[in-house]
């Protein structure tokens, strides 16, 4: 078997080297190494058919290869553990660092909370403004990232920051800003090398059982009320097919469209229990809970015939779709249907909550925090999610949700106190006059600033 590893330099290499020459000698192992993660398209291109698996140097990079490039083969990334910031926050203590005073990016809020309870650190570290939250894998991802570490650093309130990414490592390196890189151990590599090891292998045996996974994408009610036009319902429709079509080579099946919103896919048992660890893991609902406001449902069923796997997977898709929210059911063995499962980072916590399915609550916090109401940060929602890089001017913006530039800024002026809006750079007018802003909207969480702050303590 040969894999390709896409994976930085220097650290991740080191250590995909390492584990592949002493645990897997037999297999053949291929390094395409990168600084800046948006480099993996190019690397990859055109190669894929040369190894049987690819494994990439986390989820980010794969997710942004995707959008770029068709699967060929069998993808992987290496995951964020908790081994990899435990053990940079190790680091940071014995490098004399507060662990109150550390700045993250990439990490929910709620994984951070949960390692440091591990560790049995009681500290009031402000996780809401001291972390970045999920970052989208864009290609603004390193800057965001860098630009956050930077700002926070300077305004003296933290000691040193933890990255994940590469290239933000380096460049703090270079700023002479305290940093530390959460790479992955070895272990991490090993479980990817083995995953990928059973898919292949399981892609290549006889199947002793057909299975149906149907996919329904749930647009709530709101949706169309959001949007100006057809053009952001296909815009969101395409990323989420780019999604099905890279679920469906993982489980080497083929894609049946049967409308607009719902998909079929034909796979045999044992490669979706793999691909999914026994249905405990699903990426393409971690990728919707990140990147969508739409709820994706899955039924998957087994049978000894199509026709019955089908069956099945509409039992098990009707359960999933009560949910109205992103999910999954299973109908394999007999009349019981198992479930629901969810993507590996949805906590019980998440599962359990009581959600409208009309409107995403991460918008509504936004709402709340900005004092805006739900439509407006909805329309915002989706004009951000057509543009290539996440960044627009203000008069941009004023064009698309047809109001007037006083009216925008105001909009705008409120997000940035909120601290959900940042200006990214500044753009020269062709005539005299003042540079125009280059405006960036974070829904994952906002930046601290002063306001955000006084109403965190009231």
């Amino acid at each position: 078997m040969k894999i390709g590893f896409v994976v930085p330099r220097q650290v991740y290499y080191e250590k995909a080297k390492a584990v592949m020459e002493e645990d897997y000698p037999q297999h053949k192992a291929e390094y395409l190494l990168y600084d800046n993660y948006t480099d993996s398209p190019d690397l990859l291109r055109d190669r894929q058919k040369t190894f049987d698996a690819v494994i990439f140097g986390g989820v980010a990079p794969m997710q942004y290869t995707g959008e770029r490039l068709p699967q060929e083969t069998i993808w992987s990334a290496i995951p964020k553990s908790s081994s990899a910031l435990l053990r940079a926050l190790m680091e940071a203590e014995q490098r004399g660092w507060n662990l109150a005073r550390i700045s993250f990016d990439s990490y929910s809020r709620d994984f951070l909370r949960e390692v440091y309870e591990e560790i049995g650190c009681k500290t009031d570290a402000d996780f809401e403004h001291f972390s970045t939250g999920i970052l989208s894998h864009e290609a603004s991802r390193n800057e965001s990232g860098l630009e956050f570490h930077t700002r926070i650093f300077t305004e003296g309130k933290i000691d040193g920051c933890i990255t994940v990414l590469y290239w933000v490592h380096k460049k703090l390196s270079e700023m002479r800003i305290p940093c530390i890189l959460a790479y992955p151990p070895k272990n991490s590599i090993r479980q990817q090398v083995e995953f990928v090891m059973q898919l292949h292998a399981a892609r290549n045996s006889l199947p002793e059982n057909i299975a149906v996974c149907l996919i329904s994408i749930d647009f709530p009610a709101e949706y169309s009320v959001a949007l100006q036009s057809d053009y952001q319902f296909m815009v969101e429709r395409t990323n989420i097919l780019k999604q099905v079509y890279r679920f469906s080579e993982q489980l080497k099946g083929t894609v049946v469209e049967l409308s607009p919103r719902e998909f079929m896919i034909l796979s045999t048992r044992e490669v979706i229990e793999i691909a999914t660890e026994k249905y405990q893991t699903w990426e393409i609902i971690d990728w919707m809970h990140n990147n969508s406001l739409q709820a994706m449902s899955i039924g998957v069923g087994c049978g000894s015939t199509v026709a019955d796997a089908r069956k099945n997977a509409g039992k098990a898709m009707m359960k999933s779709l009560k949910f109205k929210k992103n999910s999954a059911h299973v109908l394999a063995d007999s009349e019981k249907i198992t479930g629901p499962f969810f993507g590996k980072k949805e906590s019980a916590a998440v599962r359990n909550f009581p959600v409208d399915p009309n409107v995403d609550e991460k918008l509504l916090k936004i709402a709340d925090r900005s004092h805006l109401s739900v439509n407006t940060v909805q329309k915002i929602y989706y004009f951000v999610k057509c543009l290539q890089h996440g960044q627009f001017l203000p008069k941009e913006l004023s064009e698309f949700l047809n109001l007037s530039r006083r009216s925008t800024d105001r909009i705008l002026e409120k997000l940035e106190e909120s601290g959900y809006a940042f200006v990214a750079g500044r753009r020269m007018n062709k005539s005299s006059g003042r540079p125009a802003r280059i405006m960036q909207i974070l829904f994952d969480g906002p930046y601290p600033t002063e306001d955000t702050e006084k109403n965190e303590e009231c």
